[in-house]
């Protein structure tokens, strides 16, 4: 079970990206509301399936925010094969 303290690592190590990849303060929002709505209804996510939570929800809200949303393999990239595309 996802605790509050892994919730907020997960938010921080996102503000980190969406820093580095220079996106708009908008997509970092709309990337925890998605993050947040989607823990209110699933109570069973593993730990090891936070990461991916967190870098879909990241390039969900970029392509609905950005005007040129950053590319999923250099989100990928980020995660030292921790998440793949499949």
């Amino acid at each position: 079970e996802v605790t509050e303290k892994m919730r907020a690592y997960l938010v921080d190590w996102l503000a980190e990206l969406h820093f580095k990849f220079k996106m708009w303060q908008e997509t970092l929002y709309v990337t925890v509301g998605i993050i947040d709505r989607f823990l209110a209804l699933t109570h069973d996510l593993k730990k090891s399936d936070l990461q991916c939570l967190g870098i879909t929800a990241l390039h969900i809200a970029g392509k609905y925010e950005e005007i040129y949303p950053t590319e999923l393999k250099n989100l990928l990239r980020v995660t030292d094969n921790a998440v793949t595309k499949e």
